[in-house]
């Protein structure tokens, strides 16, 4: 939280966000709505450190941001449920399902501008905190943390954009359709557009995880 809004409003790490603009925060989801919706407004936050409820008064910058890495911590009881080998199976769909109707929400989110793409997308430096993270929280956490990673790349993928799998799968499809293949060369240019595009997106994401530091 570096020179940042929150860092300035007396936040510090560690602190455990239970209320903002007077509502409750459950998730980390509800914090990014909360704060996105509310670009360049002064917003109360309530936040718990060690054993003390603390206020604090944050201005958002205008792109709906206060500086600040997410984190999600589990205050209430824990239980474990085990499931058998088929059930495990049919469980496993579940949820992947769920996340990959998450995933497409949140980028819904930041197409139509309600989440901001800093907060939407990292890369390998926060890929890294978030990894230690989930580590800190036991080896269970950290498993899901992979999953959870290995499914949002193989959901970027798919998508049909030149230089993905998405993209060659596009092309397979248009080249069925007129049943004939495309020009070598026209290929090779849509390759090297999207090849290119996908460069400077990484090279964005990358700026934006030093920028954080």
């Amino acid at each position: 939280m570096e020179n940042s809004p929150a860092k300035d409003a007396g936040l510090q790490d560690g602190d455990v966000l239970v209320n903002i603009d007077k509502t409750e925060v459950l998730t980390a989801k509800d914090v990014i709505a909360i704060v996105t919706k509310n670009k360049a407004k002064q917003i109360p936050i309530v936040a718990v450190r060690d054993a003390d409820t603390m206020n604090f008064v944050v201005k958002t910058s205008v792109d709906g941001l206060i500086g600040i890495g997410l984190g999600e911590i589990y205050t209430g009881e824990v239980y474990y449920k085990t499931y058998g080998f088929f059930d495990s199976i049919t469980q496993s769909f579940v949820n992947i399902s769920d996340y990959t109707k998450d995933t497409f929400t949140a980028l819904g989110q930041v197409i139509q501008g309600e989440i901001a793409i800093e907060s939407a997308f990292g890369g390998p430096v926060k890929i890294a905190k978030f990894a230690a993270k989930s580590a800190e929280n036991g080896f269970s956490t950290f498993l899901y943390f992979l999953a959870a990673l290995s499914l949002s790349l193989a959901i970027i993928n798919i998508f049909p954009f030149p230089g993905l799998d998405g993209g060659h799968l596009v092309i397979v499809v248009i080249e069925a359709i007129i049943r004939r293949e495309l020009p070598l060369k026209a290929k090779i240019v849509i390759q090297n557009i999207g090849f290119f595009a996908l460069l400077a997106l990484m090279a964005y994401i990358i700026y934006i995880d030093i920028i954080s530091m």
